[in-house]
């Protein structure tokens, strides 16, 4: 049986059930906080709004690159998604912190950035990324900022000092999903997007400090201050991935120093084409036939390791390398890229095998 929708909504084409949820989220919070009440019908108004003028402003080119599409989809698919998620986790973000609290807590300290790319396995050393990095922890005086994928292997070990999430999907909660995480009685705290999905937010039960990812205004005209005025949340650049987002949050927090693991920014070339992720995308675009001429190979020039990318990945590691050159240009930070593997190189980045880099920012033992 279908599910009902009604075009009763300021949104249209809303489920009625979920219309009915957030509905009661609204009352709930103005209920709680009477002297914050918000206008929940105004704010997704002009959401709704949005969606036939950036329509009109981001009409398509057949050349447009794959990233330039997955932009205006964000714009006109998830938009409702991320509001209604915020509407949801509006109490716990009420009652939790903020990302401003953190603005230079670490001054001066060196960070490590656990990604989710299969280099933490599968790299030119051939060792145990997140193995190496437990080994060295207790005698590590920067910090560790995880992100969502790896959190119940980097539990098991008993590393990370904060765990970042900005992808407003529910299906990050098979991340969360495990014993590990319901039974985690550490210190790890987390950083989470405010339009992160409430489930996941809920199974995330240490402190939290919440921030709202920047949307670009030809994106999303005033998204941003829209979803900041709303939830009064601070707004960082998450720069496309959880990862990037990590880096992004140490540089945010001081560190003078961050040095990357598992960021591959691009597939192995050993993982079979059809089981890359954007490989559908490529189907749709080109054709089975031809999907794997949207792909390239290369090699990184320090590691000599194989990479696969496609257009998708290019962008986010283009972006990446700009951040990279800038912030060490203008001596905020400088970035170490210790994944052994994946396709970030380039001007601005240094290079260092990862226990080299633990010996030598580590006590010695």
């Amino acid at each position: 049986m279908a599910v009902k929708k009604s075009s009763n909504h300021v949104i249209k084409n809303i489920d009625d059930e979920d219309w009915k949820v957030f509905m009661q989220n609204m009352k709930l919070h103005n209920g709680q906080f009477p002297d914050r009440k918000v206008t929940m019908r105004t704010f997704f108004k002009l959401l709704n709004n949005y969606s036939p003028m950036v329509r009109s402003l981001m009409t398509l080119d057949p050349g447009d690159t794959p990233i330039q599409q997955l932009g205006v989809n964000t714009a006109l698919h998830l938009a409702p998604m991320w509001t209604k998620n915020i509407a949801s986790n509006i109490d716990r973000i009420k009652k939790e912190h903020d990302l401003r609290e953190l603005k230079g807590i670490h001054k001066g300290k060196t960070a490590i950035i656990i990604g989710g790319g299969p280099s933490l396995y599968d790299n030119a050393s051939k060792t145990n990324h997140l193995e190496l990095i437990a080994e060295y922890k207790d005698r590590f005086d920067g910090i560790i900022i995880v992100v969502n994928r790896v959190l119940e292997p980097c539990l098991k070990l008993d590393i990370g000092d904060y765990l970042c999430v900005v992808d407003g999907s529910e299906i990050i909660y098979q991340f969360f999903d495990n014993d590990t995480v319901r039974n985690y009685t550490g210190d790890m705290e987390g950083i989470i997007a405010t339009c992160t999905h409430k489930k996941v937010v809920d199974a995330w039960k240490n402190r939290t400090y919440f921030f709202v990812p920047s949307i670009p205004a030809e994106i999303l005209p005033n998204a941003t201050s829209l979803m900041c005025d709303f939830s009064d949340s601070t707004d960082i650049n998450a720069g496309g991935n959880c990862g990037i987002l990590a880096w992004n949050l140490a540089a945010w927090m001081g560190c003078k120093e961050i040095a990357i693991v598992g960021m591959d920014l691009a597939y192995k070339v050993t993982t079979p084409m059809n089981e890359l992720q954007s490989y559908p995308l490529h189907v749709n675009a080109l054709g089975e036939d031809k999907a794997h001429e949207g792909y390239t190979v290369g090699k990184h020039p320090y590691f000599k390791t194989p990479f696969r990318t496609d257009e998708i990945y290019k962008a986010f590691r283009d972006t990446a390398m700009v951040w990279f050159k800038a912030f060490k240009e203008r001596g905020t930070c400088t970035t170490y890229n210790c994944t052994e593997g994946g396709s970030i190189y380039g001007e601005g980045i240094e290079y260092m095998y990862l226990k080299e880099f633990l010996e030598s920012r580590c006590r010695k033992g």
